[in-house]
């Protein structure tokens, strides 16, 4: 499991204040990685919930798209 991963899942277990701490862990993570060494571990990512937490952190614009074209690859399906 990667960094992103184990923050990103952490959002989703909690609620309330932990949530947004969680919530901001991830954006800082987020804001401080390399855009490529991102989207390495976003396609090492498999669960949908995850990819979830991660829109809810907020994405720059190439890392949004990497996500989309994830979410079609684990799906199955193109999303227009």
């Amino acid at each position: 499991m990667t960094m992103l991963e184990a923050y990103a899942r952490r959002v989703l277990e909690s609620k309330g204040l932990q949530h947004q701490v969680a919530l901001s862990i991830l954006r800082d993570y987020i804001r401080n990685t390399e855009v490529e060494k991102l989207i390495a571990e976003i396609d090492a990512i498999y669960d949908l919930d995850v990819l979830r937490a991660l829109w809810e952190a907020g994405l720059r614009r190439p890392l949004y798209d990497h996500v989309i074209r994830r979410i079609e690859i684990l799906t199955g399906r193109r999303m227009t």
